[in-house]
């Protein structure tokens, strides 16, 4: 590996390792539900509740797909990487949608629809909507999750002046995640013929792990996004509980 791109992988690398021991002492306590019967209106208590559930959820996910993905670094497992890193830029996009969507209903102040709306990011299953239809055993209703894309779409928001960032890094990640010519060349060592009379030929071979430049740096900008929105939406519900440790976690992700 060339030394400038060994230092800037170790740099990158460094934040989510001095991050992730920041995240696990990040205490979550508990929720209790409002009293509102299943069936009735939904109150604005309920659907900051059922906010402030998801916010605890994808927080938590986050901190453990970024231990993966510093246990597969570590381990030089490149092109696991590259899977985990894409997870986490999808939990990124995610919470920027949820919150925007759910707080612009809070400020219409229609509390059925954002919790028709949590009930879907919540709750929602593709495949047992699929598998199941709309119903499971004919009484639990189920729903659909909100689509990645489109979480992927509003996350270009994230980017000032650049409209399309998102898109475009996701695809790149993707890239990398699906079997096609990103994932196969990693392995691939092609040799020219060195005479006339002879032919190519291509070697295999595993990643060199400086290729995980390209997934790094997108795991500390997913980690900065995921912290921010999650302390902005979880001040905006009134939860306060988690300011300083989120806080405090964003600063080692902060660009210097």
């Amino acid at each position: 590996m060339p030394p400038d791109i060994a230092d800037e992988l170790k740099k990158e690398a460094g934040y989510l390792k001095a991050l992730l021991p920041e995240l696990d002492g990040v205490q979550f306590h508990d929720l209790e539900r409002p009293d509102v019967p299943h069936g009735q209106p939904a109150t604005e208590e309920l659907v900051k509740w059922a906010s402030q559930v998801y916010v605890y959820s994808i927080v938590s996910h986050f901190r453990e797909i970024l231990r993966s993905t510093l246990t597969l670094y570590d381990a030089g497992q490149v092109a696991a990487v590259f899977l985990c890193v894409r997870s986490l830029f999808e939990m990124a996009a995610h919470i920027y949608y949820v919150r925007k969507h759910v707080l612009a209903h809070l400020d219409q102040k229609d509390w059925d629809a954002a919790w028709k709306f949590m009930l879907k990011v919540n709750a929602g299953s593709r495949y047992m909507k699929e598998e199941y239809g709309d119903k499971l055993d004919g009484k639990i209703e189920l729903e659909e999750s909100p689509k990645v894309q489109s979480a992927i779409a509003a996350f270009n928001e994230y980017f000032n002046g650049d409209k399309k960032r998102a898109t475009r890094e996701y695809s790149f990640l993707s890239e990398f995640s699906h079997p096609n010519s990103f994932a196969f060349t990693n392995h691939l060592d092609w040799k020219e013929a060195e005479e006339p009379d002879k032919k190519m030929k291509v070697s295999f071979t595993r990643p060199t792990t400086d290729m995980m430049i390209q997934a790094i740096p997108s795991g500390v900008m997913s980690s900065l996004s995921v912290l921010s929105s999650g302390s902005e939406f979880l001040r905006k519900l009134g939860d306060q509980s988690l300011d300083k440790p989120l806080d405090e976690a964003m600063k080692i992700v902060e660009p210097k």
